[in-house]
């Protein structure tokens, strides 16, 4: 048997059905005698193959059978045996096959007439190899024993066994005329358990447990069975099955019947059927017939009494019986009343049935369903035994629905649907009217949120035809509500003929867009207001009804749209009161898309805002066909939504014209030709600096594609500011779709300060764009092998910027850019990359690029990148760029501060270098000269292996490594510089501070380590940093009175407001000093000085480092000296002449952490040192000693002097990180006391 159907007997059976039989002419019975026919090792075989793949196969093999001894009158012997093969021709592992032997004998008698006037004998079948499905009946056994005569059947008996062991019998005995087919016989199943049951469960995997089936029953029969009455009773006890680890509770269940039927005359009599099943003692199931039940199902009925049967389900635990459908596993206790009334011998039956199932719940998969209760109702009247059906009432109600659809969610509170009308299958017709409501209903739909309070449908549905396959539903009413509103409502008629696969719909749909929105995914929509409607119809109608495959279809959508007063949003675009007006008429015959009309008018803020037209005829199977768009009006009104995208200015005007139309050509030309105009543009700004003249602008294209070559023939377009030209551009190109090659080539003309003021008004602030003009021309090509060149120029001339201050350059500037490269088997040949900008007296202003990179390997790109150029001055372009306002917060955001290291970086770069040479790099007074870099790269590692320049004459220089590819990042880098002078910088970058910091800066970095955090830096962080600013001018009273290093100023203030010194800092700092060694998880301060020629501050200490950098402690004395001329009371009368410094008691210090530096001023360590010292200077030796032993006693040094060197004229970068302090002398302050001399 094939998968169509079709078998290899089919001709051989068509032909005998072609052959009509001749009628049977009556005589006396033939005369036969046959001593012996024999078959052997014969074999019938069955193979169907299979839809989803392999092939079914049923057959016997080894067929021996012998015929002996049959003739008139006479008793013959059949004997037969043969081998039964069956496999299910599955593809898996669960392939039933079954293999088996059967053997049998019997001995037969015929009476003159060769009917069967007796027989005896056997009949045994033992399975072989068992698999799959079958392996329980391994070991199983079935006999068939008979032994009858023409007046009686002594014996029929049907026994099932395994390994000897019998399981179950089915056996009938009782008088039988063997001629007539009337009997008498008692027909009885006995011993049928779990074991034999099984066998029959095997196939679906059940075990029936405790299950124990016996049955009796009376049987007359007439006719073999034209005519027979049934009377018996069969016995289910303690019946139990398992399957898949579920196991039902044991249930007893009875049924009695007393039945006849008559086949003739097509008649059967339920006289008595009763059925009960018990569970735990409580009767669960009850049905019987309330009134002897008849049944006719052919001809006339004659009158009969009415009937009627009841059914009756209590307290039926739906768990309970998980093991009949373990994949649903079904939960909720079932409640069922059902009330059968017949009339006319069951022509006409009456069904009045109620079901209830409280907290259901099955799952299906990954998919979860919990209600808390199920209500059914109905009531109708079911005519000629079901061809027809009247419903009274059905109604159907779920409360308290969750439902998990895979990674989707439902829920509601109550869903009702409700039915009536009638069913009638005999003429193919229904007429249902339907009804249903749904309330609070939640659910999540991918990313969708839905929340509705209410949902109503209401309809007429008619069916007619071939199993109903004609449907129309009339005066359908749709609804669905949130918070007392209505969210979106269809209502119309919808027709569908299902043999045909015709449809129609013609009806309205409107939705309000507030509710709409909220149920839609959060994509950035939003509505306040609006409203949206189509009202119109669709139809489709199959061309060629008959046909099976290949269908050809007429369709059609036709209608309005309207949508109106939309106030909200689309992510930033804003809608005010937006609307459309919109007419369609498409129709898709066969293969033929006809756009007949397409229109749009577009309103907003009540004011009309354009239009759009659409029409044309395309083939959508050869794509052969013309469509033409036309754009008239659209104005300032309908592009007001996307405002933003100019803020702070502001579109006043603007008219947009536009008309294309494209033709397509698969096999000929196809081509794309329009036109744009943009008129009456005009941009203004909030200080008014924009010329208030419109713009405007216009654009032609022509582009064309034959053999799979597309062309840009033409795109050429001007724009003009009133009269004023604003620049002009030319476009060509070709592109080869089959080859993936082209080349194109750009021209720019004359972009100029016309066009671009408007664009530049909020980057430039409050300086206005003088003049520029930019042109360009450009040529390149390409193909898919990665071949390709550009070629080309750009220049940008006259440029000129103007400030309100008057300080940008009065000279207008240029930039130019030469390109020349190509790209040959994925690599990058760049011959060419000049940067050229307009010369200054101090530089020619050119700088080049050039090298090769290979490209093959797009996360391992190789190859080396020179940059080089004689001489550049960028300070009148620094100049323009530093006046041009960056976009600014109104509120700043503190950045939040990871204390994360940041992940390994790999880049996609390996043995790649980078070198510069620049001869002169001029930025307003910063000289750098004779720079030098060498760079190369692989994957996370960067060295740089060579960095040498000079700034203003001092020589710089630098070398290490960076690896990238390390938490947090590896490094080791180092940089020295020798007396590189701060004045240029200061003048150049902080000119309010000019005057007031000088000095020459030498300084030494060196430090290596892995990480930036605390936790690593206080693991690996080693190296130092020493620096000397000499010759030095610091002018701290002026800088902190400028505002400048806030920070510093209060611990000068407090310092002076301690010592009483309003004017300490008056004098400049003429050195800075320090000296910081990083190491062992510290931060070693070994040298921090400042000094001026009126005091000295030093301090030195061990800074920890913390897990959170900023986090370090800090506790570290601060000493301070102050000049012989300031000292005062702090010089003690022996003090030496030479003396310049007076060193005073300790009584500064700083703390807190490096995020937080606080200084710490203890005065009465101060007042009492000074005390000490003067109330010593007068005492003589032996009371000032002692007087000074109470001052160690209490931690307060009295003042001290000591010899600070001036610093030299010059000094050399430190030699070594070890710091000599100069002598300390101490003073004694008892001397003070002695007489003069």
């Amino acid at each position: 048997k094939k998968t169509n159907g079709t078998t290899s007997m089919d001709p051989i059976l068509k032909k005998l059905a072609s052959t009509p039989s001749k009628p049977s002419q009556p005589g006396p019975p033939p005369r036969v005698n046959l001593e012996k026919i024999s078959v052997l090792n014969g074999s019938v075989r069955y193979k169907e193959n299979l839809a989803q793949g392999g092939a079914r196969l049923v057959e016997l093999g080894g067929l021996n059978l012998t015929v002996t001894g049959i003739a008139n009158d006479q008793q013959g012997r059949v004997e037969l045996g043969a081998a039964l093969k069956f496999d299910q021709g599955l593809n898996a592992p669960s392939n039933g096959v079954l293999e088996a032997r059967f053997n049998g004998a019997f001995d037969v008698k015929l009476d003159r007439n060769l009917a069967l006037a007796g027989a005896k004998g056997g009949l045994k079948l033992e399975p072989g190899r068992v698999a799959g499905v079958f392996q329980d009946l391994a070991g199983g056994a079935l006999a068939l024993d008979v032994d009858m005569t023409p007046t009686e059947v002594k014996a029929l008996r049907l026994g099932v066994s395994r390994d000897g062991k019998q399981l179950g019998t089915i056996s009938a005995s009782g008088p039988l005329d063997t001629v007539k087919g009337d009997g008498k016989l008692k027909i009885e199943v006995s011993g049928v358990d779990k074991q034999m049951l099984n066998l029959a469960g095997a196939v679906a995997g059940l075990d029936f447990n405790t299950t124990v089936l016996n049955s009796s029953a009376d049987v007359e029969l007439k006719q073999w069975g034209q005519w027979f009455d049934a009377k018996g009773v069969v016995e289910v006890s303690r019946f139990s099955v398992t399957r898949q680890g579920q196991t039902s509770p044991p249930l007893n269940i009875k049924l009695n019947y007393d039945t006849a039927v008559d086949l003739k005359k097509k008649t059967a009599q339920l006289k008595a059927v009763n059925l009960v099943a018990v569970q735990n003692q409580n009767e669960v199931l009850q049905a019987a017939l309330a009134k002897p039940m008849q049944i006719m199902w052919a001809g006339a009925a004659n009158a009969v009494e009415e009937s009627a049967f009841n059914l009756t389900v209590r307290n039926l635990e739906l768990a309970d019986w998980r093991a009949f459908v373990p994949d649903y596993a079904p939960a909720g206790r079932l409640q069922l009343v059902l009330k059968l009334s017949l009339q006319q011998a069951g022509r006409i039956m009456d069904a009045d049935g109620e079901a209830q199932v409280a907290g259901f719940s099955m799952r299906q998969e990954s998919n979860r369903f919990e209600c808390a209760g199920i209500a059914l109702k109905t009531r109708c009247r079911i005519d000629d035994f079901g061809n027809k059906v009247n419903f009274e009432k059905a109604q159907v109600q779920l409360s308290e629905l969750s439902a998990r659809l895979g990674t989707n969610a439902v829920a509601f509170a109550t869903l009702t649907i409700n039915n009536q009308g009638v069913i009638d299958r005999a003429a193919q017709k229904a007429s249902l009217e339907l009804s249903g409501d749904l309330s609070k209903l939640k659910a999540r739909w991918g990313t969708n949120d839905v929340d509705l309070e209410s949902a109503s449908v209401a309809g007429k549905l008619a069916l007619s035809g071939k199993a109903f396959g004609q449907v129309e539903l009339r005066d359908y009413d749709l609804r669905l509500g949130s918070n007392g509103r209505t969210v979106l409502a269809s209502s119309g008629t919808l027709q569908l003929n299902q043999d045909t696969q015709d449809a129609s719909w013609q009806g309205r749909l409107s939705a309000e867009l507030p509710q709409l929105v909220a149920f839609a995914a959060d994509v950035g929509l939003k509505a306040a207001s609006g409203a949206v409607k189509f009202e119109g119809q669709a139809a489709q109608k199959n061309l060629n009804p008959g046909q099976t495959n290949k269908l050809t279809f007429d369709r059609q959508l036709a209608g309005k749209l309207q949508l109106t007063d939309w106030s909200g949003s689309y992510k930033e675009f804003n809608f005010d009161r937006f609307g459309v007006s919109g007419e369609c008429d498409v129709a898709i015959k066969e293969q033929a898309l006809d756009v007949r009309k397409f229109t749009a008018a577009f309103r907003q803020a009540g004011q009309d805002a354009g239009t759009l037209e659409a029409s044309g005829r395309m083939d959508l199977a050869s794509t052969n066909g013309q469509l033409n768009l036309k754009v008239v009006g659209v104005n300032q009104y309908l592009l007001q939504s996307a405002a933003y995208l100019l803020a702070p200015n502001k579109l006043e005007t603007i008219s947009l014209n536009a008309q294309t139309t494209m033709r397509f050509d698969s096999k000929g030309e196809s081509d794309i030709k329009g036109e744009l105009q943009v008129s009456d543009l005009l941009i203004t700004d909030p200080k008014g600096q924009l010329p208030r003249v419109p713009m405007t602008a216009s654009a032609n294209l022509d582009v064309g594609i034959k053999n799979l070559v597309a062309e840009v023939r033409q795109l050429i377009g001007a724009v003009r500011q009133g009269q004023l030209s604003g620049g002009r551009f030319d476009i060509k190109a070709t592109y080869d779709m089959a080859r993936t090659n082209g080349q194109v080539a750009i021209k720019l003309d004359d972009l100029n300060q016309n066009v671009l003021r408007p664009f530049l008004g909020a980057a430039l602030g409050s300086n206005s764009l003088v003049s520029v003009s930019i042109s360009a021309d450009v040529a390149g090509r390409f193909d898919a092998a990665g071949e390709g060149s550009l070629k080309g120029s750009m220049n940008v001339t006259n440029l000129l910027v103007k400030d309100p201050e008057g300080k940008l350059p009065k000279t207008p500037l240029a930039v130019g850019l030469t390109l020349d490269g190509t790209m040959s088997k994925k690599v990058l040949d760049l011959r060419q990359f000049v940067l050229a900008l307009a010369p200054t007296q101090r530089a020619s202003n050119k700088v080049a690029l050039s090298g090769k990179l290979d490209l093959n390997r797009s996360n391992a790109i190789t190859g080396s990148i020179n940059l080089s150029g004689d001489a550049l001055d960028l300070t009148p372009y620094y100049d323009l760029l530093a006046a041009t306002p960056g976009a600014s917060n109104s509120t700043a955001t503190v950045p939040v501060v990871s204390n994360e290291e940041p992940p390994p970086l790999l880049l996609p770069l390996t043995n790649f270098t980078f070198n510069a040479a620049i001869g002169r790099l001029y930025l307003r007074e910063i000289d750098v000269a004779n720079t030098a870099l060498g760079l190369r790269i692989d994957g996370g590692k960067v060295a740089v292996n060579n960095l040498q320049f000079a700034i203003n004459g001092a020589p710089v220089n630098g070398r290490g490594w960076v690896d990238l590819g390390r938490p947090g990042y590896a490094y080791d880098v180092g940089l020295k510089s020798q007396k590189v002078p701060l004045a240029p910088f200061i003048n150049s970058f902080a000119p309010d501070l000019q005057g007031l910091i000088k000095g020459d800066l030498t300084s030494d970095l060196a430090v290596s380590g892995q990480g930036t955090k605390g936790y690593s830096l206080k693991k690996s962080l080693n190296g130092q940093f020493v620096m000397e600013l000499n010759a030095a001018e610091v002018r701290l009273n002026q800088i902190l009175d400028q505002g400048k290093l806030k920070w510093v100023k209060p611990v000068f203030i407090s310092l002076a407001v301690t010592l009483g010194m309003p004017d300490l800092i008056s004098r400049p700092l003429d050195q800075v000093k320090g000296n910081l060694q990083f190491g062992g998880g510290n931060i070693q301060v070994k040298e921090m000085m400042l000094r001026s020629p009126n005091f000295i501050m030093e301090t030195a200490g061990v800074i920890p480092i913390a897990d959170v950098l900023t986090n370090s402690p800090v506790k570290q004395p601060v000493t301070v000296y102050l000049a012989r001329d300031r000292a005062g009371k702090y010089i003690m009368r022996d003090t030496p002449a030479n003396t310049t410094h007076i060193r005073l008691p300790d009584f500064m210090s700083l703390a807190g952490t490096l995020g937080e530096i606080k200084p710490k001023f203890e005065a009465a360590k101060l007042a009492a040192g000074t005390a000490l010292t003067i109330l010593g200077d007068k005492l003589d030796k032996k009371d000032g000693g002692l007087i000074q032993g109470v001052g160690g006693l209490l931690g307060i040094g009295g003042a001290r002097a000591v010899q600070k060197d001036q610093p030299a004229a010059t000094n050399a970068p430190p030699a070594s990180t070890q710091r000599t302090n100069p002598p300390v002398i101490v003073i004694d302050p008892f001397k003070l006391l002695k007489p003069k001399k």
